[in-house]
């Protein structure tokens, strides 16, 4: 009786751990499923009782077209050590175009989180409603892949709990804001610029490409910009253009108004310019130098084509009939000001003496 009670005593005892053994690592993921397909899937695979490891949290969304990427990025900025979206096979999807759009949308911000070292960290798949065993594989299988990377590097400086979108806050900028935060998390320092290209782009996002052959140099486009995204600067004998990517939100209004048709909005990104939110400088249009003071005021290509435009309404002979004193192509207007007021003078000084 006794060796039988010590021996259920022994084995009612829990081993202690050994010091310094840490728990092996379990990681958190997140998995988006459409309605239609993947969920009923991953469904299947629970109803038939097969194995697989409980790391997936599964939500489920009517379509993987609902899925925003403020989602995945939200979830890796609150810790998530892997982010798995699932949908329909392609054309399978019950909202015809949804999962291609979806997927073109993932693909575009993996490439962001690649360049961070959070590129493998999230995958996009495909299973149906009669796939329970494909899920069940592909559940295993990432969760293998995440244990073999490791807790995720993003060090969780606030607990972001909720997606608020206000007055403050555009989806577009929020998006950015969520970006600079995992690239300075992950410690990534951009050197050069990053281009995607147009076919990677999504909705959304684009800039002004401008023909430095058509362009004249005037503030048309910048001052009809909304959100101050066009960047115009003077430097000595040359101006230069440039765009704020994380700024631009691709309405067209520079197209629009760009007297020579010198701007069209194109699809594009380019990372370095949207996390530093730095302009990307794209060329220089030579300044004119005043014939008078010998100071840069316009650019070349504004005053040459000004006086293109008044050539062609004929209207140089009335020009040279006003006897201006002054270059009108070639002058600044400090220069022209001050040529006009000693003009004036001249004629009402003898004037202003008879008077006395």
């Amino acid at each position: 009786m006794s060796t039988t009670g010590s021996k259920s005593k022994a084995a009612g005892k829990t081993k202690p751990k050994a010091k310094g053994k840490k728990d092996p690592f379990e990681p958190r993921i997140l998995a988006f499923c459409c309605n239609w397909c993947s969920y009923a899937g991953a469904d299947l695979a629970g109803t038939s009782r097969m194995t697989m490891p409980p790391n997936l949290r599964v939500i489920r969304v009517n379509c993987t077209g609902r899925i925003d990427p403020l989602f995945i990025l939200q979830a890796l900025e609150a810790g998530a050590d892997g982010v798995l979206v699932s949908g329909c096979h392609e054309g399978d999807c019950h909202y015809v175009t949804g999962n291609i759009f979806s997927k073109k949308r993932f693909m575009f911000f993996k490439k962001i989180l690649a360049e961070f070292g959070l590129g493998d960290r999230i995958d996009f798949v495909h299973v149906s409603a009669a796939e329970g065993e494909k899920w069940a594989s592909i559940n295993k299988e990432f969760v293998e892949r995440i244990k073999k990377l490791g807790p995720t590097p993003v060090k969780n400086v606030k607990d972001l709990t909720d997606i608020s979108i206000d007055d403050d806050h555009t989806r577009k900028g929020r998006i950015h804001e969520i970006l600079v935060s995992l690239s300075n998390k992950m410690g990534y320092e951009p050197k050069k610029p990053l281009h995607f290209d147009p076919e990677e782009v999504v909705e959304g996002y684009g800039f002004p490409k401008r023909d430095p052959d058509k362009c004249i140099g005037c503030y048309a486009c910048y001052n009809v910009c909304p959100e101050d995204a066009i960047k115009i600067e003077d430097i000595q004998n040359k101006r230069r253009y440039g765009t704020l990517h994380a700024q631009c939100l691709v309405c067209k209004e520079c197209e629009k108004v760009c007297p020579q048709e010198a701007i069209v909005i194109a699809p594009g990104f380019e990372l370095l310019s949207f996390l530093l939110n730095e302009p990307l400088w794209e060329f220089d249009i030579p300044m004119q130098k005043c014939s008078e003071c010998g100071e840069y005021f316009n650019p070349k290509p504004f005053c040459d084509n000004l006086e293109k435009k008044i050539s062609e309404m004929k209207a140089e002979k009335t020009l040279e009939e006003l006897n201006l004193p002054f270059k009108p192509y070639t002058t600044c207007s400090t220069c022209k000001r001050k040529k006009l007021a000693q003009v004036v003078a001249e004629v009402a000084h003898p004037a202003l003496k008879l008077m006395k």
